[in-house]
């Protein structure tokens, strides 16, 4: 669990003109991973992690971001 920072962006062009808009904030983050040992060199992980709040409602459009993982860990 901890804090995280986010910087969002959204533009559009419409008959050659651009138009952007962006927001910068701070919000919180959490995650979870479990992680197993095949061998004592080979491993894997499953992990998860949450980013809530990201980006600005009346601006850029608010989302929370869900993020899963899956790794192979080879020690030398």
């Amino acid at each position: 669990a901890g804090l995280f920072r986010w910087d969002a962006e959204v533009s559009a062009t419409a008959v050659g003109v651009t138009a952007r808009e962006g927001e910068k904030g701070t919000d919180f983050t959490f995650g979870v991973g479990l992680k197993y040992d095949f061998t004592r060199t080979v491993s894997g992980r499953l992990q998860f992690q949450r980013y809530n709040n990201v980006g600005e409602t009346s601006t850029t459009g608010q989302s929370d971001i869900n993020v899963w993982s899956l790794g192979l860990q080879v020690r030398f």
